[in-house]
């Protein structure tokens, strides 16, 4: 019985995941460690002249359990992972793997993140912190400018629509006329 490992990606975080399974596999059920989502990976058989066909990418998993995972079998090596964060007059705003919209709190807005600030030169989806894995398993951050009008900086500079910077523990952050830091810890 031969170990194989491949790398994946989950479809909910954007995680890149290193599993191993055993060659006599064909399905693996398992949870995503950084964001918990259920997931499910086919692996297909090798032919019969030693081609193999390329695994199918993972897929939700219906509402039913999964069975139990074969632990000794299916390995996770999630590599260098930091917590990230936004702070604003002493309060902290954790932010999720994935996409976090950032803006001004109000009744219509649709942020996953809603600064309670009156700045109405803050958009009600101002920007969005992309928190993701790299492929050596490294979390990092990204922001970039959501679809406004209004001002965007990163330590003093200008982000206009469509850059993407990456972000370092310690950045300043300007929206409209409310500056907040980002952390990882």
């Amino acid at each position: 019985m031969e170990i194989i490992k491949k790398k994946i990606k989950c479809i909910k975080c954007n995680s890149i995941l290193e599993i191993s399974f055993k060659n006599t596999d064909t399905v693996k059920h398992f949870k995503c460690p950084i964001c918990q989502a259920k997931l499910k990976v086919n692996f297909a058989a090798k032919g019969k002249q030693g081609s193999s066909v390329p695994p199918l990418p993972p897929s939700p998993l219906p509402p039913s359990p999964p069975p139990e995972p074969d632990s000794a079998a299916t390995e996770f090596h999630p590599v260098k992972r930091f917590k990230y964060s936004l702070f604003l007059n002493g309060m902290k705003f954790p932010l999720d793997p994935g996409a976090n919209t950032i803006g001004r709190r109000a009744l219509s807005s649709n942020a996953k993140v809603q600064l309670p600030v009156g700045d109405m030169h803050m958009s009600r989806a101002h920007v969005v912190i992309n928190v993701k894995v790299d492929r050596n398993g490294n979390t990092f951050a990204t922001l970039s400018n959501f679809k406004n009008m209004n001002w965007t900086r990163v330590n003093g500079t200008p982000i206009g629509q469509g850059d993407v910077v990456k972000l370092h523990k310690g950045d300043q952050i300007t929206m409209g006329q409310t500056t907040f830091i980002f952390d990882a810890e």
